[in-house]
């Protein structure tokens, strides 16, 4: 089949990741639907915990914030996630899927730095709020407060900034933090301005059912009351039905949204490393000025594409030898 090809634009790389996922829905339950009963089984776990928290304290708030299963979960979307990410870079025909139940050394190493990279980015806004709300306490200079809204937007800006560390490894690269930090230039808002031109159809469609469903619910609910039903199986019943609700959020709407989001990323990874700047060749200064060029043989970036091309080579191979 034909490798897919990076495009640079917003709009067109959209375009590119739509039309990819829609063409190959075969493959994305393929590789999801192995997935689906530990995820339910995960989701029932949260139900159950949700709904024990209920009965024994109706008006808890706690109710529902519970939720050890959606945390294991986050696995097995890795899982989906990265399986997504070889499917566009290492070709349709030529990807290995994640093994959830045996997963290689390289897949531990994307699902622990997506975690570590998650808690630095809720820790940077969290720990200058915390900082500026005891300087304000001090101080009574509470407009300090709204150094919260710089820091999570440098959360924000710093995760994308991160984002090709996770296409390379997923495809058995070793691209650096430090390294994505820089070839990622120029691409963040080309990133989230794809993602979002991708996938708001989905989020248009998740959100009208959605809205749908629960007012449905709510009509339901008046009419049970007004004919007298019970109080407490009228509970039980809404949220048994709540829970029933949100199957389709879990197991359609958000793995949609997931690959097109990876389709996104593994786009414009590719292209960078397709149209990295040569050493020596950006830096403005004419050529009498320009130092030597360093030997590109080390060039880590050059690595990671010659990796691909070696993967390709071998897979080639050993097709020929069956």
């Amino acid at each position: 089949m034909t490798p897919y090809r990076a495009t640079a634009g917003i709009g067109e790389s959209a375009k590119n990741a739509r039309t990819f996922v829609r063409e190959h829905k075969g493959i994305f339950w393929d590789i999801f639907k192995p997935l689906i009963p530990y995820i339910a089984v995960l989701t029932l776990i949260d139900v159950a915990i949700a709904y024990y928290q209920i009965s024994q304290n109706p008006d808890s708030e706690l109710a529902g914030s519970i939720t050890p299963g959606a945390l294991i979960a986050y696995y097995f979307f890795s899982a989906l996630i990265i399986s997504w990410h070889r499917v566009v870079l290492d070709g349709v025909d030529r990807f290995q899927p994640m093994n959830p139940l045996k997963p290689e050394s390289r897949d531990w190493a994307f699902i622990g730095m997506g975690i570590l990279v998650g808690i630095i980015v809720l820790l940077v806004p969290l720990i200058i709020g915390v900082i500026s709300g005891v300087i304000a306490g001090l101080t009574g200079m509470s407009f300090l407060m709204i150094l919260i809204v710089p820091a999570v937007l440098f959360s924000v800006y710093l995760t994308f900034k991160f984002l090709f560390y996770f296409p390379s490894k997923a495809t058995g690269n070793n691209l650096s933090l430090k390294q994505s930090y820089h070839l990622t230039k120029g691409y963040v808002w080309k990133i989230i301005g794809s993602s979002i031109l991708a996938s708001w159809r989905v989020y248009l469609a998740m959100i009208g059912y959605m809205i749908l469903a629960f007012t449905s619910l709510a009509f339901l609910g008046i009419a049970a009351g007004a004919s007298g039903a019970d109080v407490g199986n009228m509970s039980t019943a809404g949220f048994i039905a709540g829970a029933l609700v949100m199957l389709p959020v879990t197991f359609y709407f958000q793995p949609i949204l997931t690959v097109l989001g990876v389709t996104v990323l593994s786009n414009f990874y590719q292209h960078a490393l397709q149209n990295r700047p040569t050493p020596g060749g950006a830096s403005g200064k004419p050529e009498a000025d320009k130092e030597p060029e360093p030997s590109l043989e080390n060039d880590p970036m050059n690595q990671l594409e010659d990796n691909h091309q070696d993967m390709n080579k071998a897979r080639k191979a050993l097709d020929k030898g069956k």
